[in-house]
């Protein structure tokens, strides 16, 4: 519980890749998994997965909610999927059967069933390519040709057909009939195939979804068939062991499903069965967030290795907000201020905590001098000491000391954004005596602005035209008219497909703030510092040919969207002559969170620069804020 009385809990995988692993009916469990993940705040950027993993996999790329996945699911009929009800053949007809035509099952009508799913998810009535799909997705097929792997993806064969790739990766050997004369089971060559994922940016971590076997106490040595099938599950459930362990930031969620067989498909129509089967993997998959909503303390020796290289202000959000709440002091090095604009709900979240913040940053340039200050004022305002540093910084980062004495550190040395993460006994030492390095003997920019018993930072209402006349301040909005309104978030569009995690992690700060104040999220209102406030800039959308385009808000609409919220106040920018700044069209669904530093010419599509819309320096010009 913080200081203020709140309990807080942040979600220490937000933003993940998943990785589907395969499993035949027992796949089906991942209705459940999918569920418990999206309800425990994973955002999927990527999916990956093999035979029945690639179905599951293909859904949420096409993006299918939970609810949407279980009416598919519900609608699934074997009888209609394998044409014929094989599997109340006696098993020596089935053995006759794939004898005499190298195959049981003929998946033809299998892969129409996915595509008109899929398109229906799409709003399509063609066949869907993997270019249509809304997140990029992998599928790994073994090709018996070549004697390896086939990747499916956006990248290697975005005009393939996803529905057939499944099929594709589904052809368990000899039960289906090889697809395209060389493609069968994906599991024979990667079961888990977290490996197609590891080196794309838009992650923290990968979820990787195993689906359980049960142990057999013993093989029948006379019965090829026993044989075969044992070799095929120890093939499968080895690859996933290892291939799990060779990935960075790879966590396996294991799936309890060992009562339950991978051939079983006569049970899918058994209602009790399939339920029972989905809640299992609710089940597992609630128990593995469970254990994994620990403060990064309880990270296991493998997970913390591979923890050392990470998103800093992503990490130092984690770090803040996790449950224990037991930090007390927190040491910024910077070469400028820029970041406290982009860390502010986070910087509230510390002064409300009683975190002791101390910010070490250079001398500012002639150029950015006014911006310094501006931002120099808020900070002291919020109660951080601020340190100038009169040479030039030889590392950036985060240096956190808890209770007890217990020390963490986030440091980089260039300006990805990236940096090295530090938290073992055995870094204390280093990480005390680097800090001292250059905090040492700096002088402080004077003590902080605070009123006598102001205990926490707060928000209140202000009135809708003070912020309006200060927005309508934009040359570009010369003549245009502008309202507070009540926007339905489902109809809005977006000029980015990006919306950074860190920010997504901290605007539930100000969310707070503003249900701790009973007001609409997010209307006009000030942040109070106690002796000055701050005007909070508000979504801002414009009305362009009946259509409603976010301008400023991308991330609070998502965090809306994400969490139920379907109308917020925002302000509605009508009649604005001059075009939007970018061509990037997206709607909810398209939306990728990532953990990826986006420069400006990557995080938008064709963008003109003159265009874009300057809402916070009008509404925090730097030359006046909060003097």
């Amino acid at each position: 519980m913080t200081k203020t009385g709140r309990i807080r809990k942040v979600d220490q995988f937000t933003t993940c890749k998943g990785v589907f692993q395969g499993g035949g009916c027992r796949g089906f469990a991942y209705v459940g998994a999918y569920k418990a993940a999206v309800d425990a705040g994973v955002v999927f950027t990527e999916v990956c997965g093999t035979s029945a993993g690639s179905i599951f996999a293909a859904f949420i790329a096409a993006g299918a909610t939970p609810k949407q996945m279980r009416s598919i699911v519900d609608r699934m009929n074997p009888d209609v999927l394998f044409h014929v009800p094989w599997y109340r053949k006696s098993i020596i007809t089935k053995i006759i059967t794939g004898v005499r035509r190298g195959y049981v099952i003929d998946p033809s009508k299998l892969e129409e069933i996915l595509n008109k799913e899929l398109a229906e998810l799409l709003h399509m009535d063609d066949v869907v390519r993997f270019y249509h799909l809304r997140m990029p997705l992998t599928i790994i097929a073994s090709d018996l040709c070549r004697h390896t792997y086939k990747e499916f993806s956006r990248e290697k064969t975005p005009d393939e057909s996803v529905a057939h790739a499944v099929v594709c990766s589904s052809a368990f050997t000899y039960f289906f009939r090889l697809q395209d004369k060389r493609y069968t089971d994906g599991g024979i060559v990667s079961n888990m195939p977290a490996f197609a994922l590891k080196t794309s940016n838009h992650f923290d971590k990968i979820l990787a979804f195993n689906l359980l076997s049960k142990e057999t106490e013993s093989v029948k040595d006379t019965c090829s068939f026993d044989i075969l099938m044992n070799v095929l599950t120890t093939i499968t459930n080895a690859n996933v062991e290892v291939q799990s362990q060779l990935v960075p930031k790879c966590y396996v969620v294991p799936i309890d499903v060992r009562d339950y067989g991978a051939l079983e498909f006569e049970k899918i129509k058994d209602k009790a069965w399939l339920n029972a089967l989905i809640s299992q993997g609710e089940k597992s998959t609630k128990e593995f967030f469970d254990r994994k909503q620990r403060p990064s303390a309880n990270l296991t020796a493998h997970e913390d290795m591979l923890n050392k290289s990470i998103e800093m202000r992503t990490q130092i959000s984690l770090i803040s907000l996790n449950e224990t709440h037991d930090l007390a002091e927190i040491f910024v090095i910077a070469h400028n201020t820029v970041w406290s604009r982009e860390m502010f709900p986070l910087l509230v979240g510390w002064f409300n905590d009683g975190v002791k913040v101390n910010v070490y940053c250079e001398s500012p340039t002639a150029n950015s001098q006014t911006d310094e200050e501006a931002r120099r004022r808020m900070l002291r305002y919020m109660g951080c000491e601020i340190y100038e540093v009169q040479t030039t910084l030889p590392m950036i980062g985060y240096f956190v000391r808890r209770s007890g004495d217990k020390w963490e550190a986030i440091i980089s040395n260039d300006a990805t954004g990236k940096g090295k993460y530090y938290r073992t006994a055995v870094d204390k030492p280093l990480l005390k005596s680097a800090l001292n390095n250059i905090t040492a003997n700096v002088p402080l920019l004077g003590a902080p602005y605070q009123t006598v018993g102001n205990t926490a930072i707060g928000i209140k209402q202000v009135n809708d035209a003070a912020i309006i006349s200060m927005i309508q301040q934009e040359p570009l909005y010369q003549g245009a008219s502008l309202s507070f309104e009540t926007i339905a978030l489902k109809d809005v569009e977006y000029l980015t497909k990006y919306v950074l995690n860190y920010k997504y992690i901290n605007i539930d700060l100000i969310h707070q703030l503003y249900q701790d104040a009973n007001l609409p999220p997010f209307s006009a209102a000030a942040i109070d510092f106690g002796q000055k406030e701050s005007l909070v800039g508000p979504p801002v959308l414009e009305e362009h040919n009946g259509k409603l385009y976010v301008i400023e808000g991308n991330t609070r609409c998502f965090y809306c969207m994400r969490n139920g919220i379907e109308t917020i106040e925002a302000i509605v920018v009508r009649n604005v002559t001059a075009p939007l700044p970018t061509s990037g069209r997206y709607k909810y669904e398209d939306i990728i969170l990532t953990d990826n530093t986006m420069y400006f010419d990557t995080r938008y599509l064709n963008a003109k620069r003159k265009y874009f819309r300057h809402i916070e320096r009008c509404l925090r010009p730097s030359n006046t804020y909060l003097v």
